[in-house]
């Protein structure tokens, strides 16, 4: 988690970052233009121009028993979100079952994503 007012925008995590995932949040203006995705509407609500964001899986989501905004608006179901520590949850059936890898994995930091093959 990024607290965001501590963050000056210096871009450090960013540089450090080994999954490359951390990034500048420069205003809220959607990827398309003026009107936002479903997803968009959703996350950029939270973020504070010029602060460095990184995915949470939407906590705030989480905690009220709902999906992340991106797996929820995938219009092919493509995303699986999940409890990898309950035996019977659909991710975790999924990479059991399935031939998968897990981005970085060398760097031992265990990440927590995993893509089917």
């Amino acid at each position: 988690m990024i607290n965001q007012d501590k963050c000056i925008g210096c871009r450090a995590c960013v540089v450090a970052c080994p999954y490359q995932v951390r990034f500048i949040a420069e205003d809220s203006k959607g990827y398309y233009g003026e009107e936002l995705t479903p997803y968009e509407a959703e996350s950029y609500k939270k973020w504070q121009p010029r602060t460095v964001q990184k995915c949470t899986f939407c906590v705030d989501r989480l905690e009220t028993g709902r999906e992340p905004a991106c797996v929820q608006t995938c219009p092919t179901r493509a995303l699986v979100f999940g409890n990898l520590n309950d035996l019977e949850s659909e991710i975790c059936k999924l990479v059991r079952q399935r031939a998968h890898f897990q981005p970085r994995a060398e760097l031992g930091t265990d990440p927590s994503l995993y893509y089917l093959t």
